[in-house]
């Protein structure tokens, strides 16, 4: 018995003093460790050397682009459990403090804006599509082409008190097309194309108010040396996903082509979203001016509420800012 007591006192000493061992090894290679680091310290220099900030030149130059589109003017909707009033005094108070956010951002910016780009991505009109916005609506499709160009008319005027250029581009919408399937031929057969042209007749003798508008569904536009891809959204089917599979077969033509894509934005979903796209390209889904319905909450399972984008670009730096403009 004793002579096993003795064993077990043995092999718990050996246990110590091997423990007692490796703590001492562990603290050598601490000590040698920090006295490597302190003398690297001492030794090495910083490479690093901030440049002190620089005012802000009027060569840096940047532009602003907002994504308009989703107006739905003329569509009456009444308020319940997922869809939230609209009326056409209710869009023009929208279009309002559309004005206000355009207005603080540019006046917040550390540097200038004079540049505005309006890319108008359709469903600008509710249209007659579907058999209850030919009875809800609170005018019929050519009047709500009328008077919503002669309120844009008087809301893109005010604009030109903060931005010296602005440029107005538009693709046409599905709501408001003039026969009952989407058509692949002659597209601009649609009423929003003709709420641009009376918009763009309005404003024929203001030079600070520029228009391009396409005959075509889709279209690219150059904003300071990038190339912006325009469309309303409708031939996108899955939502995100086909957003993403549908872009990525345009980028692929346009850069066999050699005119490669920077950025694809487009409405429809009501939802915003910005994606990674193909090739280094960004995808954007805008919001709408409407506001939460049935169906952005269907397809994308979003409520964004009424809500713009806009998107800031920089000759060599590309994209650099993206601003969500609730409303």
């Amino acid at each position: 018995m004793i002579d096993s007591d003795l064993d077990v006192a043995l092999q718990e000493l050996a246990e110590v003093k091997t423990e007692l061992r490796a703590r001492r090894k562990a603290d050598q290679l601490t000590t040698r460790v920090e006295k490597t680091i302190a003398s690297s310290l001492q030794e090495r220099r910083p490479l690093f050397r901030p440049h002190l900030p620089r005012k802000g030149s009027g060569n840096d130059s940047h532009e602003f682009v907002l994504l308009f589109s989703d107006l739905h003017a003329g569509e009456v909707v009444d308020a319940d459990g997922t869809n939230e009033a609209y009326s056409y005094d209710i869009m023009l108070s929208r279009l309002e403090a559309l004005s206000e956010r355009l207005q603080s951002y540019a006046a917040n910016r550390p540097y200038k804006v004079s540049k505005l780009h309006i890319l108008s991505l359709g469903d600008m009109l509710s249209g007659e599509i579907h058999e209850e916005l030919s009875t809800s609506n609170s005018l019929p499709l050519a009047e709500q082409a009328v008077q919503l160009s002669l309120d844009c008319a008087i809301w893109l005027r005010s604009l030109t008190s903060m931005f010296k250029e602005i440029v107005f581009s538009g693709v046409v919408g599905n709501h408001p097309r003039l026969v009952k399937m989407p058509a692949f031929r002659e597209t601009h057969n649609n009423a929003d194309w003709l709420f641009y042209k009376l918009l763009e007749a309005h404003l024929k003798d203001d030079s600070r108010i520029t228009f391009d508008i396409p005959k075509t569904r889709t279209c690219v536009r150059d904003i300071m040396g990038h190339r912006i891809y325009l469309s309303h959204g409708d031939e996108v089917r899955g939502g995100v996903g086909g957003a993403l599979k549908r872009f990525t077969k345009v980028q692929a033509t346009s850069s066999a082509q050699g005119k490669p894509i920077d950025a694809f934005v487009m409405g429809h979903f009501h939802s915003r979203n910005l994606l990674a796209g193909p090739a280094g390209s960004i995808i954007v889904m805008n919001g709408s001016l409407k506001g939460s319905d049935a169906y952005a909450s269907k397809t994308l399972g979003a409520d964004d509420g009424p809500v713009q984008t806009l998107l800031t670009f920089h000759r060599k730096r590309g994209f650099t800012d993206l601003s969500s403009l609730n409303l």
